[in-house]
């Protein structure tokens, strides 16, 4: 039952929407109508479209993922529609999956430019089995790219196909059974044992805190290791300072090398890639020093100041025929 009140207050109520209709005229509801299907588009978008803000697609479909050698894969977006980050971030997610949602390596890197509809974005992603880790076992894989924010938010795209939530299968993926031939790799003492990351982007890394070598033996004909080295960002504000050697301005690590008698330093935080060219049936040694180390301002003790993260081979490409 409703109190006088509440009778009073709901003929108020109809007697105002009855106004308002009044106000506005039978004559001005298609206009009406038409303002609300503009917002439409508007309202649902505030809440998260599942339209996609562009396509994906990657060059070849197909690959031979062979240990440890980097594949380069081709991949091209085209930008439909704008996307808007709360984190600022724009990054691609690039998985090796065995099944769905079982990731065995991954390759997420930051979008290279600006998302700008209408203007396709290409550019190189190597794929590789890092003779720092086991090589995988002989099957077919897929590998699965997309868009997040770095957390959680993730974009929907067209052009292939989905598997997961936003997760979309760009290329088919054959590891082959035996291992072919390329050199071997031996490292030093002085160099840290190989640790568990926890993560599927670098399996494994071996840090080093003083001159160490990788010998390189046996190659089977003409190519280049490739290195990728990274210098931690120093945590001052968490207590840690970065200890440079004399005449050292700022933190590098000496790349050098018999194998083709060239320096090769790398110096900034962050990942560092080095090819060092090995000729056919060659032995020869690299050597890694960092002339740098980072100490805890409540230690003396300094720690490992850089770490090797992936260890590949990469196989001259043979002459074209004539």
């Amino acid at each position: 039952m409703l109190s006088n009140a509440e009778r009073s207050i709901r003929a108020r109520g109809a007697s105002s929407s009855g106004s308002i209709l009044r106000s506005v005229g039978l004559t001005a509801l298609p206009a009406l109508a038409a303002l609300l299907a503009l917002l439409a588009p508007l309202a649902l978008a505030g809440c998260g479209s599942d339209e996609p803000v562009g396509g994906i697609k990657a060059e070849p479909a197909a690959v031979r993922l062979v240990y440890p050698q980097p594949v380069p894969v081709r991949l091209t977006w085209t930008p439909s529609a704008a996307v808007d980050s709360d984190t600022g971030k724009l990054l691609v997610f690039a998985h090796l999956i065995s099944a769905p949602k079982q990731i065995v390596r991954t390759f997420d890197h930051p979008f290279p430019q600006a998302w700008t509809p209408g203007k396709p974005v290409s550019y190189t992603l190597d794929l590789g089995q890092s003779a720092l880790v086991p090589p995988l076992a002989p099957g077919r894989y897929r590998l699965t790219v997309g868009l997040y924010d770095g957390e959680r938010h993730r974009w929907p795209l067209s052009g292939a196909e989905a598997v997961a939530s936003k997760e979309y299968a760009v290329a088919d993926v054959e590891v082959p059974a035996g291992r072919p031939a390329s050199p071997s790799f031996r490292f030093s003492e002085t160099w840290g044992a190989p640790e568990k990351t926890g993560d599927s982007q670098t399996v494994l890394r071996r840090w080093v805190d003083k001159p160490s070598t990788i010998a390189v033996e046996g190659a089977p004909m003409a190519g280049a290791v490739r290195l990728t080295l990274r210098i931690p960002e120093v945590q001052q504000q968490g207590g840690e300072r970065l200890l440079l050697d004399p005449g050292y301005a700022r933190p590098i690590v000496a790349i050098d090398s018999t194998c083709d008698g060239k320096p090769h330093p790398v110096h900034g935080f962050g990942p560092h890639t080095v090819e060092i060219p090995v000729a056919a049936g060659q032995a020869c040694q690299i050597t890694v020093d960092p002339r740098f180390a980072v100490a805890r301002t409540d230690t003396v003790t300094p720690r490992s100041p850089a770490f090797l993260e992936e260890l590949l081979w990469k196989p001259e490409a043979p002459a074209p025929a004539r």
